[in-house]
């Protein structure tokens, strides 16, 4: 028996973020349907700008890809998950012109902070801090240092540095155990080898 067999490995942690992805899909996908259905239905969707058929179509394309690949090409599958995500937001923001949408960017950071590495949460944080302002400036006519724009953003950082504590502590605490246990595999792999 070696002790790389024996040894918790990434592949423990990729099981995890497979399933976790299920339930994200899951729950993005109601979303993406319920959207699609009211921009399709007659009495909502009679006027629907085209934003809000990008967004819906880019939500339920990004939970069927991603669904559909969970098994052979995970990180990619996390990734259409997490950015549709951010672009089907964006297009609520445009379709609604709703300033109180911009608070739907803290789920893909939160997501990412499940499914992605930690410096891609900063990214996806990132992604969304300047989406908000853009949208923000651009499309509802905001000043940038308003209420309506800085606030999401604040808030999007502090879930980002939020979700960047929990999981290094996570992942601290699961390299303590690993190393911990590390010693003791090698020892028994010896005697074993050894006999």
């Amino acid at each position: 028996m070696s002790v790389v067999q024996s040894t918790p490995d990434l592949r423990d942690h990729l099981a995890l973020q497979v399933e976790s992805l299920k339930v994200i899909a899951l729950f993005t996908g109601i979303i993406g349907y319920i959207w699609l259905i009211l921009v399709v239905w007659p009495v909502t969707g009679s006027d629907a700008p085209p934003a809000a058929w990008i967004g819906g179509l880019s939500l339920m394309l990004s939970v069927c890809l991603s669904y559909a690949l969970k098994e052979r090409l995970q990180p990619l599958a996390f990734h259409l998950l997490i950015w549709g995500m951010l672009i089907a937001i964006t297009c609520a923001t445009l379709t609604f012109h709703r300033a109180e949408l911009a608070y739907l960017f803290i789920l893909p950071v939160i997501f990412a902070s499940v499914l992605l590495s930690q410096r891609t949460v900063f990214l996806v944080a990132g992604t969304a801090s300047f989406l908000i302002a853009a949208v923000g400036m651009a499309h509802l006519s905001l000043p940038p240092l308003s209420i309506e724009v800085s606030l999401p953003i604040l808030v999007i950082i502090l879930t980002t540095i939020a979700s960047w504590l929990s999981a290094h502590n996570l992942y601290t605490a699961l390299a303590w155990v690993m190393f911990k246990e590390l010693p003791n595999e090698i020892e028994e792999a010896a005697l074993v080898d050894g006999c």
